[in-house]
């Protein structure tokens, strides 16, 4: 009989420890996880988790009100201009542009030469009067585009070792003997140029011009 009523309350307790465990395994425990991109709590989302063996898996929970943070970009590099425009300055600050070339940027459409041709003495010992000076002047008109004139050229002797010239167009003999020389002016921009001939002359050269002048 005692043997009976041991194994009955053994079956009974085992009931009850089957049915214990059976509405524990329906038990979840939560656990708050939180996720937040600022330590704002407004903006933080929740997510229930359940451990392994319990009912109702993963469940997780978020705050609709918090929208994910998106980050500001504000560039700082500014394209405005800080320099104020030539134009809208005063006729004071503006920069003075200075016309570039030899002419003041303007081009050489004519060049004249006077006298056509020179004629200068030889040089002469200085015991000697000269009949006439060994020295004499070309002089050169540069037209310029525009209408803009210029005595400026570049001059140039054949025989600089029998005559010179100066940039001036000042000829000077440096031989004693009588002949010929050729001269070119060329303008500074190099467009044109013009040929001219300086005779030297001696006192007979002198005297047989003199004679032809006054006859009759």
């Amino acid at each position: 009989m005692r043997a009976r009523v041991r194994g009955a309350f053994l079956a009974v307790g085992f009931a009850l420890l089957v049915a214990a465990c059976s509405d524990l395994g329906r038990i979840a425990l939560p656990l708050r996880v939180s996720a937040s991109a600022t330590p704002d709590p407004a903006a933080t989302s929740t997510t229930d988790v359940v451990l392994p063996g319990m009912v109702g898996g993963i469940s997780g929970t978020t705050d609709p009100a918090s929208p994910t943070p998106t980050p500001s970009l504000s560039p700082s590099v500014s394209l405005t201009p800080t320099t104020e425009p030539t134009s809208s300055l005063p006729p004071s600050l503006r920069p003075t542009v200075t016309p570039s070339g030899p002419y003041g940027g303007l081009e050489a459409v004519d060049l004249v030469i006077e006298p056509s041709t020179l004629a200068i003495g030889v040089k002469t010992p200085p015991a000697i009067t000269p009949v006439l000076p060994d020295t004499g002047v070309l002089t050169a008109t540069v037209t310029l585009r525009g209408g803009g004139i210029s005595s400026r050229v570049t001059w140039k002797s054949a025989s600089p070792g029998v005559m010179s010239i100066d940039e001036n167009g000042v000829c000077r003999a440096l031989d004693e003997r009588p002949q010929r020389v050729q001269v070119t002016a060329t303008t500074l921009d190099g467009r044109l140029e013009r040929v001219v001939f300086v005779e030297l002359r001696d006192r007979a050269q002198v005297e047989i011009i003199l004679d032809d002048t006054e006859a009759p």
